[in-house]
Parts: structure tokens; sequence; C-alpha cells
């Protein structure tokens, strides 16, 4: 911030301006920084989540949302302003894997930064446990199998190779 001759402080903003023809009247959020007005539009892009249900809920740090994005953590998520459990599903459906950067932003929400490859690992995981789950098997049991894989391959790094190991191990099974 800089100072104004004879006034108060002078403040850049970037704003997010929306209008549409079933309501005309424009909705203009301002943010600091530009990585923030960016996460707000893909954040109105989840079905439901329109400019003023985005601006009340954003009462945590968008790196704070990001990570509970890319991290799944529907808790986090669900205790902000106007978001449900429902919500933070559809959220995290939408935008996981699209966040990452936004996640290791430094913005005072994060007290420690994101290690993109555990990420990745980690959404790795989740998606060969939906393969496994998409195949007729119990979440519980598509989680246990893919954990127990890895916990002996811990080399296995992607989905496909994750998922091949969990069948192979289900064809050795008497």
């Amino acid at each position: 911030m800089t100072s104004r001759e004879g006034g108060g402080p002078s403040i850049g903003l970037h704003i997010f301006y929306h209008a549409t023809a079933n309501n005309p009247t424009p909705v203009l959020v301002g943010f600091l920084r530009r990585a923030e007005r960016e996460f707000f539009r893909k954040f109105t892009t989840v079905e439901g989540i329109g400019p003023a249900k985005a601006a009340k809920a954003m009462n945590i740090s968008v790196s704070t949302i990001a990570r509970a994005i890319e991290q799944e953590d529907r808790a986090v998520l669900s205790k902000m302003p106007g978001i449900g459990p429902r919500s933070a599903d559809k959220i995290i459906a939408t935008l996981r894997g699209k966040l990452i950067a936004e996640a290791a932003m430094h913005d005072g929400g994060v007290a420690q930064p994101v290690d993109a490859a555990k990420m990745e690992n980690k959404r790795t995981v989740a998606d060969a446990v939906e393969t496994i789950a998409a195949l007729g098997y119990s979440r519980g049991d598509a989680k246990r199998m893919v954990e127990d894989v890895i916990s002996g391959s811990p080399e296995l790094s992607s989905v496909e190779e994750i998922t091949l190991a969990v069948l192979r191990r289900l064809d050795t099974r008497p």
C-alpha cells in the first residue's frame, strides 16, 4: 500500500464482475491478489456456487480452501458459511486436481508448504480406490485392497499400476 497526498492509503484491487440476463444487477468482488480472484472464478464454476454464495463462504484463506479441496477434507469445507456436506462433495468433485498452485500459496493460511508430490500420490491412491469400487467392491474393501498393495509395493505410482496389482492379487486368492 502507498499513501496518497492528503488521504489514506491507496489499495489496488483485482475485481471480479458478474451479471446475468436473469440478474442484471452486477456483483463486484474485490481481491488483493490476482491469484485469489482466479481461485474465486474457479470456485464459482461449481454447480450451485454463485458469486454471492462464494463470497459468503470464503471466510478463510484461499490456500486453506484449496488445500482442503485437494486433500478432500470435507470437514473444513463444511464449516464454511453456506457450505454443507453435499456442497463440499460437489466442490471436491469439480475442483480436485485443479488447485495445486492455490493450495501452495503463502497467504497466511498455510502453516507449512504443500508437498505437491504427496498430494499427487494421495490423489492417485484415491482414484485407484474409486476404480476398484467401480468394479463392484465396497469402498471400504477397495481402500483396504489398495492400501495392502501399496504397502507391499510402494514403487507403484499410477492408477493403472495400482489397479492391476490389486486385480492380480485378487486373481491369486483361493
